[in-house]
């Protein structure tokens, strides 16, 4: 199974082998396989002098660089990358010969045509107290070099090595022969190697009891899986079974899911069972808020329809902010007295979906919205997402499945859920994605959901 993601998204695996800072906990099943065989590639020992452009070492990608840090020293080493895309490096000090563990700091300089070099300055980098370090950019094909230096500048010869891995474009595609088997899916991609002890279980044919519930899945580290009513999919029992799943928490009334798929989770599979569920989907989603920590915001999204609730799943999963729900002109009762607990609110949704009568009544109100659902998705994108994006997922508008299913997971990579319209990729998220420049894709569902033809038109932006 590979997930083509942010090159970030890697180093959950590569702290297995060097201890650098997560920046996601995603996996990427390639880039474990690579690392497990680093023996395979290359061992390059650093040749000095090297401080200089013009006495750099030249490696390659995926070459494993032994080299050593002398007292203001700067090591500089020369690389080409072949083709667009997200360029990672990541080592670690091997030997410290201080009190302190030396600190490395990488700089990237790309070669213009005409010799001269600049500092990528959207390049990321950092380092920890164990002397793990790293760096990633978004490359051009190209010439650049590597700069390292120590911050302590009291090294006497420690000794460090790094390797570094080019993750091109992608578009991926998790689906499954119908909606309970995408959920399972889903859930298999985010927690395969890790397993859940936890997974939360809700209708898949109905929206209202579930909408609510991306922030307790991720705050629970729990996949979010989908039932019938009166039986469970053999494709979601052999899933709690692989994911040693050792409870399940069911979202929704004994109407959405039955007592008995609750007993046979209990009495056949031996699985702790906890049930959320209110008289209302508006107590549900209130049942679920109380789950969580508390926090300074909520975010208030239409009860009567969907795709606002899915679009803001992933962040606010992320930042653990409840999704309550609202009528569209009456605020109800038990949302109304749950958000007396925060201080600010984000209303998803034009005026038909949560009204200006209900948006006033709300503590300290900001509203993010569009046109339609398809704009409303992607202003979600922009406003939470406003430092930049370069990988998203992308799903239907019009099934509320498999985003709902993807945003547990979604959270986890820190990435959008940009819906659209299923046999064309809608304007506002091709511009939207241009814009951004955007090179990593997840799709979530089938070729009915998302059609091959809007495959095909994300692969058209990526090769632009």
């Amino acid at each position: 199974m590979k997930k083509g993601i942010v090159f970030l998204a890697a180093f959950v695996l590569l702290s297995s082998l060097f201890s650098i800072p997560a920046s996601a906990n995603n996996g990427f099943e390639e880039m474990k396989s690579k690392l497990q065989v680093k023996d395979e590639y290359p061992d390059i020992n650093e040749q000095e002098p090297n401080d200089y452009f013009t006495e750099a070492n030249s490696i390659a990608l995926e070459d494993n660089v032994t080299a050593t840090m002398s007292s203001a020293d700067r090591d500089m080493y020369k690389i080409t990358i072949p083709k667009k895309g997200g360029f990672l490096l990541a080592g670690e000090v091997l030997e410290a010969f201080t009190s302190m563990t030396g600190q490395i700091s990488v700089v990237i300089y790309k070669e213009n045509a005409d010799g001269t070099r600049e500092d990528i300055t959207e390049a990321r980098s950092s380092f920890d107290e164990e002397g793990g370090f790293y760096a990633e950019a978004i490359l051009e094909p190209g010439t650049y070099y590597l700069q390292l230096t120590d911050n302590y500048e009291t090294t006497r010869g420690e000794k460090y090595t790094f390797t570094t891995m080019l993750f091109e474009p992608d578009v991926y595609r998790i689906s499954g022969m119908d909606r309970y088997e995408t959920a399972v899916n889903v859930a298999y991609e985010g927690w395969q190697y890790t397993g859940a002890n936890e997974i939360l279980l809700a209708t898949g044919t109905d929206f209202p009891d579930a909408l609510a519930a991306a922030p307790l899945g991720y705050y629970l580290d729990a996949p979010i899986l989908l039932t019938k009513k009166n039986s469970l999919p053999d494709s979601v029992i052999q899933a709690l079974r692989d994911l040693d799943v050792e409870k399940v928490t069911i979202i929704g009334g004994t109407g959405a899911v039955s007592k008995g798929i609750e007993a046979y989770l209990k009495n056949t599979l031996g699985l702790i069972v906890e049930r959320i569920s209110g008289s209302t989907r508006y107590d549900t989603a209130v049942k679920i808020a109380n789950k969580l920590p508390i926090q300074e915001s909520a975010i208030v999204v239409s009860g009567q329809n969907y795709p606002d609730a899915l679009s803001i799943g992933p962040y606010a999963a992320i930042t653990g902010m409840p999704i309550l729900l609202s009528q569209s002109n009456t605020l109800p009762s038990s949302t109304a007295a749950q958000v007396k607990k925060y201080n600010n609110t984000f209303v998803i949704g034009g005026t038909g979906a949560v009204s200006e009568n209900v948006r006033k009544q709300l503590p300290g109100p900001i509203r993010v919205s569009g046109k339609n659902r398809y704009e409303t998705s992607v202003n979600v994108s922009k406003y939470f997402y406003s430092a930049g994006i370069d990988s998203a997922f992308v799903t239907t508008g019009s099934n509320f499945a498999d985003a709902l299913t993807g945003s547990v997971l979604a959270g986890l990579y820190v990435e959008p859920i940009v819906l659209t319209t299923p046999n064309t990729l809608h304007p506002a998220a091709k511009e939207h994605f241009v814009d951004e420049q955007v090179l990593w894709y997840t799709i979530i569902g089938g070729k009915g959901a998302v059609s091959l033809n809007v495959e095909d038109e994300i692969w058209s932006l990526i090769q632009q």
